[in-house]
Formats: C-alpha cells, structure tokens, sequence
C-alpha cells in the first residue's frame, strides 16, 4: 500500500514539472526566431539542468533540435552542420526517426548559407520527403519554407510560390502534431 502511495505522489509531483518543460520549450521555438543569441543561452542553460536530471531522449533531441535551429539564425552554420550531424546520427541510433527531418533542414539550410547547394538540395529533399511519410508537419513546414528561398534565389518564382502556399496550407497542422519539435513561426 505504501508503495502504491508514493507512486502515486511521484506522479502528481512529476507531471506538472514535465508539462512545465514542454511548455517552456514551445516559448523557446518562438525566442530562437526573435532572439536567437538570448534562446541559446537559455537552451544552454536547461541542458545543463538535464544533465543532472533524468530526461528522456526525445526531450534532449528536441533541445538539440532548438539549439540547431539558434547557431542558423545567429549564422553559426559550421557549429550548426556539426551539431546536426551529431544529433541525426544518436537519432538513428536512437530509432528515433521522427526526429531526423528536422536535423536535416538544420544541415540543408547551412550548407545553403554557405552556397554549397550539392550539400544542401540533397538534405532538403530528404528531410522533405521523410517529412511526409512520418507526418512531422512541423519539418515539412521548415523543409518546403527552405525549399522556396532556395527556388527564389534562382529565380524559380512559381515553384518558391508553390512551396510557400504548401507550407501556408498546412500550417495549422503544426498543433495537431503528436510531439512537438520545432516550426517557423507563420509571419517568418
């Protein structure tokens, strides 16, 4: 009985904490597109924090993914191509696959900021169609976003057109998405 007890006490204590660290996360995916340099000094922080804590992988794959995402907004491709490659390949060993898209657009878009387009088109095409087979809206969404800046570079307007009315009409998936990860914010 007494072990029942404190079961049930763990539980009630520890969910509010892990609804707490889901709910801070989603306020990270909009501070690392306004303020990048502030998200990854917070994002170093909770790693610091996790490491002492027991997290599940999912979480601090989703932390990495974050923190990806901050080192392309601040222009940190190189340490951003690393640390995505490096994630992407504990996703694999993982079995988590549903977080590999997002460590490829991570990787495609900073190889585009480098203008080596053999390296990033081969990415983007990946990340967009394993978007679309594990249905990660939120990828999907970053990957066809890409996707257009990269069309209207080359002056493929109609196809940027397309991949931005794609990404416009499948934006309100993002909420539906079982686990969150990290998406574009719409007005990006």
């Amino acid at each position: 009985m007494d072990f029942r007890i404190i079961v049930l006490c763990l539980t009630v204590w520890i969910t509010p904490a892990f609804a707490s660290t889901l709910e801070k996360l989603d306020q990270l995916n909009s501070l690392v597109f306004q303020h990048p340099s502030k998200a990854l000094s917070e994002i170093n922080a909770l790693e610091t924090h996790f490491i002492s804590v027991a997290r599940s992988d999912t979480l601090l794959m989703r932390l990495n993914a974050l923190k990806c995402e901050s080192y392309i907004q601040l222009g940190e491709n190189a340490a951003a191509i690393n640390l995505a490659r490096l994630s992407d390949a504990k996703a694999k060993q993982l079995d988590l696959e549903v977080a590999r898209p997002y460590f490829l657009n991570c990787m495609a878009q900073a190889y585009a900021s480098f203008d080596d387009y053999q390296q990033a088109l081969p990415l983007l095409y990946s990340s967009i169609a394993l978007s679309r087979q594990l249905k990660q809206p939120q990828a999907l969404i970053s990957g066809l976003w890409l996707r257009s800046q990269l069309n209207a570079d080359v002056k493929h307007h109609n196809a940027a057109i397309e991949d931005v009315r794609l990404a416009l009409d499948i934006y309100s998936e993002i909420g539906q998405q079982q686990q969150s990860w990290t998406w574009p914010p719409k007005g990006y």
